[in-house]
């Protein structure tokens, strides 16, 4: 209803007052004219609303109704590629939230290349163990895996101008810099580079991530750190990952102490 009116505000306005002059018709049917010969005017605009009415109830059932069924199963098959670039982006908010330094003069600091972090849902008793590798192959890693998802998801999946606030969130993200900023700081850690409007690009790629977050209904997932022996078993069983697997991004789905 609500993009219904966004998106045909002046048809809505038309229709409306189509409806009080209908209604108004046919209350005041009985009553005597206050003007002689008002009522043929009146009449003509009472039948000019029902045309109204009708050519507004054929643009629903033929039009914005087959547009959002349509909508609805395009957005069904692309729900699994937007669940997992949110998966990806809040992974990057949460390690840079905990464990990455954005300085105040726009400078990004990378203490250890090499993290774990156990992320999940509040009040759930399982969550995803994350090996987080934030050495020039690992970022690198993440970087092709975002690219490859959203240029699955907008080159793939046509969406109806219903959508515009998604397109405009996803335009937002493929210009967005902060992969970038990140990438870079990470394959020159002497450099001290000072990012222009770092603060503001890491803000609007935190902020795109939430977006994704509740459009496919994901709450954001409280972190929690691990133990070492947590650590090394995960390690130990990463050490005898084939090349594929350490080829992708490392995480594991356990059960919470």
């Amino acid at each position: 209803m609500k993009t219904l009116w966004k998106e045909n505000r002046i048809l809505c306005v038309i229709s409306l007052i189509s409806i009080i002059i209908v209604l108004a018709y046919n209350i005041s049917y009985n009553m005597p004219e206050l003007i002689s010969g008002i009522g043929l005017w009146y009449t003509l605009l009472y039948d000019l609303s029902i045309g109204v009415l009708i050519n507004f109830m054929f643009f629903i059932f033929q039009v914005i109704i087959p547009s959002y069924k349509k909508q609805q199963t395009a957005f069904s098959i692309a729900k699994s590629k937007l669940e997992r670039l949110y998966f990806l982006l809040s992974d990057i908010t949460l390690s840079t939230d905990k464990y990455i330094k954005i300085n105040s003069d726009d400078s990004i600091e990378v203490p250890n290349v090499i993290h774990y972090f156990l992320r999940h849902d509040a009040g759930s008793n399982c969550g995803w163990l994350i090996r987080m590798d934030f050495s020039t192959s690992g970022i690198e890693r993440y970087t092709h895996e975002v690219t490859e998802t959203l240029n699955e998801i907008t080159s793939n999946f046509t969406y109806s101008s219903n959508n515009y606030e998604l397109i405009e969130k996803l335009s937002k993200l493929q210009s967005n810099n902060y992969l970038n900023y990140l990438t870079y700081a990470i394959q020159n850690p002497n450099s001290n580079t000072k990012f222009g409007h770092l603060q503001h690009e890491y803000t609007d790629f935190k902020n795109i991530t939430l977006y994704l977050g509740l459009l496919v209904n994901k709450s954001y997932p409280d972190i929690s750190s691990i133990s070492e022996t947590q650590k090394q078993n995960w390690e130990r069983e990463y050490d005898n990952f084939s090349e594929d697997q350490k080829s992708k991004i490392p995480r594991h789905w356990i059960k919470l102490d």
